[in-house]
């Protein structure tokens, strides 16, 4: 079996090199958290999924925090359902 995947960007490119998708992105992280000082870089693509939407999150912190921190706080996160037990082959996907 083969199995095909296309990516596509997502809006024209700016002058500044985002994409207007990618600097909405930035644009609304910063209102929906009422802070202009949060730094985000974005790359957004459309990527074929059964059903739903996916995003992968790299998050930087300027304090040192641990795993189980920060998985914590993940799993407080309203709107969020964490599948993350790998004692029972549990995987994020």
């Amino acid at each position: 079996m083969k199995l095909h995947l296309m990516f596509c960007l997502i809006d024209v490119f700016l002058d500044n090199g985002y994409t207007k998708e990618e600097w909405q992105l930035l644009e609304e992280t910063r209102k929906i958290l009422h802070n202009n000082d949060i730094l985000v870089s974005a790359t957004c693509f459309r990527e074929p999924t059964l059903k739903g939407q996916s995003q992968s999150v790299t998050l930087e912190f300027s304090d040192e925090i641990s795993a189980d921190i920060a998985g914590d706080l993940r799993a407080e996160a309203p709107g969020i359902r964490v599948m993350d037990d790998t004692d029972i082959n549990l995987y994020p996907h």
